[in-house]
């Protein structure tokens, strides 16, 4: 995620610039243990084209793929008219790994838990899906590992704020609101930790972006809430904050907004 690459233990495949080729590969990659019909992989490829010119374009295709390296022709299990990728011990695809650390994170109970598969999960999510391709499906991919992100940051941070882990709800609050800057619940979050650590600079950055995005991107002021807390940080003294600084907020106007 965030680019394309293929390599073997002999490094980089020059892998051609053709987006198809690429779809193709993404497809064989993506887990299903039962693989493909061949008329079902042309048609997801080419849904405009015949069945017949399907076909002979996936032929075409699939000649090309194997020909890259050796690595892919011994990977790619064609019997009768499915084909299926077969996985290789020491084999690594961004997009599974990253589903089996959200998985990780989705059971873990502490913060010491959740810390590595969190750190990789951050890691495999720096870009999007496929970039510059815009298939229907690859569209939907996107935005389901973009709910699974954001779903495991959301964990995190509650496991962090039940375990009083400053330093990792600074760090998933801080990804939640660099994903999506009108985030007010994480927001929330970093401005009652910064001002109970005596940062109130950060706290008031925080607040303006926020106040910016939610202008900017929804045409709407802050939450009563989010309000109510930057008037406090102006005024109250730190104690008044220090026993509500790691409560995660539930719900905010902004979320309502985007319904």
């Amino acid at each position: 995620m965030g680019g394309f690459s293929v390599s073997t233990d002999a490094g980089l495949i020059a892998f051609p610039s053709s987006g198809r080729l690429r779809v193709l590969l993404a497809l064989l990659l993506l887990p299903d243990a039962s693989g493909w019909e061949r008329a079902q992989l042309a048609l997801r490829l080419w849904p405009d084209s015949t069945p017949g010119q399907g076909r002979t374009n996936l032929r075409r295709e699939l000649h090309r793929l194997v020909r890259l390296d050796p690595a892919i022709e011994c990977r790619l299990s064609s019997r009768g008219s499915r084909l299926q990728w077969q996985w290789m011990t020491g084999d690594y695809f961004d997009v599974g790994s990253f589903r089996a650390n959200y998985e990780l994170i989705s059971r873990c109970g502490s913060p010491s838990e959740c810390q590595g598969a969190f750190l990789a999960c951050i890691e495999h999510t720096r870009g999007d899906f496929m970039p510059g391709l815009d298939d229907e499906w690859i569209q939907r991919q996107r935005q389901a590992l973009d709910a699974q992100r954001r779903s495991a940051l959301r964990h995190v941070l509650r496991i962090a704020a039940e375990n009083g882990d400053a330093e990792q709800i600074i760090q998933a609050a801080t990804h939640l609101l660099h994903d999506d800057a009108c985030d007010e619940r994480a927001a929330m979050t970093l401005i009652r930790l910064h001002q109970a650590r005596g940062e109130t600079a950060l706290a008031m950055r925080v607040y303006r972006g926020t106040e910016q995005a939610l202008a900017r991107d929804l045409g709407i002021a802050p939450s009563l809430e989010l309000r109510s807390a930057f008037e406090a940080l102006r005024s109250a003294p730190l104690s008044t904050h220090s026993q509500t600084l790691l409560r995660v907020p539930r719900s905010s106007a902004s979320d309502a907004a985007r319904k």
